[in-house]
């Protein structure tokens, strides 16, 4: 049976199905290519998460305390600055509100001047063009179609895992220890998710991929430039670490979505030079912040995409073809291998930084696991654990500031119990199937980047708490919401037809 897409006919006698399709893919192509991407939405996006994320214009030191009453005022203002927040923090999150109230506006406007909901009408006709009959069969297509094309035809497990976390985050103010500050941060944490709801809806896959290279290229570009402003960018030094406008870490974040990002923007035939540029650049600072967890986490999304993406043939190849030089090297020169390990801790010293315990972790976590067995099913309230005092009382059992878990899974399980934990364990796995599913069915660089965005998330989040108002997340939540929303916007490279085609049956079929 053979299937055509083309436009609703006026009537009996019109145009045979197919002859309007191969001009109207090359029309969608052709805009595809002269399409303009939102710059001035990218650019309101970069400052309002300028003011919201943890950037200054001083240098940021990774350094531990020294004594005990140094340690205990500075845990004492970091808890202090927790609890009642930046007024550029919550000015920006109110501007990011509005922000996506305008968008989510314009969008429907646009929506609607386009025709309405764009539903999918299916139609068999006879080999004449005759559309009086008409069969049921026809009508089951229409989910596919809708699939193949953008958003799904139906609410996906995606959808529901995401409606039932925000319903345990929104409920978790009534067990919380601090319900005034629950709901702040709850409040906080919901316009951002709306923010990335419209964005979802408003932006292509394609969209999200420049605003990631932009919104990760700007931090870490400003940063080396205050850094060599300040005379303190000394790279070749051992124990240096890129501080830029914030801590090593936090930098590491924004170079492994930058290397994402390019990669992904030079695999859809963007302008090369200045691509390659922004890639080798955001490798070299990915570097020099010697961030094990975002390097690692990086190369896990990359070695995954491989697998996916590259035939099982040339897997096999590539593995003999390491075994064979890894064997080498242990065999003919050792002391590559030693040097090997040493590249492999990013030259990090193991004294201060013990990779054995991933850096004081493991002796966090044990701590932090005593404090979860208090509310083991609910947590303390959504992101409400780290309080002044709970701040101050680890802190000093540590020996160093600590306003997080350093831990994604720990601080949710903190936060919201193993309730919240389930549910968001449950979100990773729903996303990553989708992305693997969608790239299954298109082959898009597309869907590759959003499974390798999903595959580094989740690598992070073992031994880091990334921040909900840092913009990595945000990316995560406008690829979530591309992912579950039936109303999401298209691939780029994927045509969207025109509105209300036929399905044109032969009825040689019957």
């Amino acid at each position: 049976m053979t299937t055509n897409w083309a436009p609703y006919p006026a009537g009996p006698g019109a145009a045979m199905a197919g002859q309007a399709a191969p001009g109207f893919v090359r029309a969608a192509q052709a805009a595809i290519r002269g399409r303009t991407r939102p710059w001035r939405a990218y650019a309101v996006l970069v400052v309002l998460f300028a003011f919201m994320g943890p950037y200054s214009l001083h240098r940021s030191s990774a350094e531990a305390q020294q004594g005990a009453a140094a340690l205990q005022t500075a845990a004492a203002q970091s808890g202090g600055g927790v609890e009642e927040g930046a007024k550029t923090r919550r000015v920006a999150i109110l501007a990011l509100g509005l922000f996506a109230a305008l968008t989510l506006s314009s969008v429907r406007r646009r929506r609607t001047a386009q025709g309405g909901s764009g539903q999918w009408e299916a139609v068999a006709v006879s080999p004449t063009g005759d559309t009086r009959f008409q069969s049921p069969v026809v009508w089951r297509a229409a989910p596919v179609a809708n699939s193949l094309t953008g958003a799904p035809a139906r609410r996906t497990a995606l959808a529901w895992f995401l409606l039932g976390y925000f319903g345990v985050a929104a409920a978790s103010v009534a067990w919380a220890i601090d319900p005034g500050f629950t709901a702040r941060r709850l409040i906080a944490f919901l316009v951002i998710a709306f923010a990335a709801f419209v964005l979802g809806q408003a932006w292509s896959l394609r969209d999200v991929v420049y605003f990631a290279l932009i919104a990760n290229l700007m931090p870490l570009l400003l940063g080396f430039v205050l850094s060599v402003g300040r005379g303190d960018f000394h790279p070749f030094t051992q124990t240096y670490r890129f501080t830029g406008l914030a801590h090593p870490n936090v930098h590491g974040l924004e170079g492994a979505c930058l290397v994402m990002a390019a990669f992904c923007a030079l695999r859809l035939g963007g302008r090369r030079v200045p691509l390659l540029s922004i890639l080798v650049f955001g490798i070299v600072l990915l570097y020099l912040t010697k961030s094990r967890t975002a390097v690692g986490a990086v190369v896990l999304a990359g070695a995954v995409c491989m697998m996916v993406a590259v035939s099982r043939r040339r897997l096999l190849v590539l593995a003999m073809a390491v075994a064979a030089v890894a064997g080498s090297v242990v065999i003919f020169a050792p002391d590559v291998a030693g040097r090997a390990h040493e590249a492999a801790l990013l030259e990090r010293s193991a004294k201060s930084d013990d990779p054995a315990t991933l850096s004081g972790r493991t002796l966090l976590w044990s701590d932090l696991m005593a404090y979860a067995a208090e509310k083991p099913v609910l947590g303390y309230g959504f992101d409400s654990f780290w309080t002044a005092d709970h701040i101050a009382e680890i802190s000093l059992r540590r020996g160093w500031v600590i306003i997080q878990a350093h831990s994604g899974y720990i601080q949710e399980l903190l936060d919201t119990g193993v309730l919240g934990l389930s549910i968001l364990v449950l979100i990773l796995i729903a996303a990553l199937r989708a992305a693997f599913v969608r790239y299954r069915l298109t082959r898009s660089p597309l869907a590759l980047y959003a499974l390798a965005m999903f595959v580094w998330y989740v690598a992070t989040l073992i031994p880091e708490a990334v921040d909900l108002s840092h913009v990595s997340t945000f990316i995560v939540m406008i690829l979530l919401a591309h992912f579950a929303l039936r109303t999401a916007a298209r691939d780029d490279d994927v045509p969207e037809p025109p509105r209300l085609p036929t399905v044109r049956v032969s009825a040689a079929a019957y």
